[in-house]
């Protein structure tokens, strides 16, 4: 199933809009899954590394890319903690809407930091948890009863220490919220009919501090996000 969230939003016009304004030789999308990122920087760069760790991933990316014509893309499967390419050689690095299932956020942080060269940077987009502890339980409990795959919605605050520990200098470009339609974000995942009532009761039972900070509604809700920058000195 195609998700509308991956495939367009403003966050993508804005990595896409900032790749044009760098005209990078070498750019590297990290999570690419369908490459609806790595699709939009190869109008932009020399070279695009789409990387993945899994292989249905990286043939649907395949599907699109050449359904597309797009001849500056290649498709690697790898590790986001073991980078496969050499020290100081990327100037973009991307990563949209997949550091939530990064095991290790501070080993990526670094592997990042070593690809890229000198003023390259990473724009990392992602869902993210408030800075109140009890909603971040909440909503990190919520997606991981949808997918086991998830690890964690960090938070803004984590994903600047992570990336500043790594020698990275971090800004926030832009927060929001992400609305969702309640179904199709679990058809997406094809939850298991127990675990989808289990999130269910959860929603039906949130206390009003949840439902404000998550906009619950009869068939929505959203989830806060964020399009953090860092840049290598």
């Amino acid at each position: 199933m195609t998700s509308a969230v991956h495939a367009r939003g403003a966050d993508l016009e804005r990595i896409a809009a900032e790749a044009a304004a760098l005209r990078p030789r070498l750019a590297l999308d990290v999570g690419t899954a369908a490459a609806h990122v790595a699709l939009a920087l190869a109008a932009h760069a020399e070279l695009v590394v789409g990387l993945d760790l899994t292989e249905p991933m990286l043939v649907q990316a395949a599907r699109q890319r050449d359904e597309r014509g797009v001849r500056n893309l290649r498709l690697v499967r790898g590790d986001v903690e073991q980078l496969p390419l050499r020290a100081g050689s990327v100037e973009l690095a991307t990563s949209r809407y997949s550091a939530h299932h990064y095991p290790h956020p501070e080993a990526f942080a670094r592997e990042v930091a070593r690809v890229l060269v000198r003023g390259g940077q990473l724009l990392l987009s992602d869902t993210v948890s408030p800075p109140d502890r009890a909603l971040d339980a909440w909503i990190n409990e919520v997606e991981l009863w949808r997918d086991p795959s998830h690890v964690r919605d960090h938070s803004v605050a984590e994903w600047h220490r992570y990336l500043g520990e790594a020698g990275l200098r971090v800004e926030t470009l832009v927060e929001w919220r992400l609305t969702l339609d309640f179904e199709d974000w679990l058809k997406r995942m094809q939850t298991p009919a127990d675990r989808a009532d289990r999130i269910r009761a959860m929603f039906e039972g949130a206390s009003p501090a949840h439902r404000s900070a998550f906009e619950l509604a009869r068939t929505s809700f959203a989830l806060h996000a964020a399009l953090i920058r860092a840049v290598k000195p």
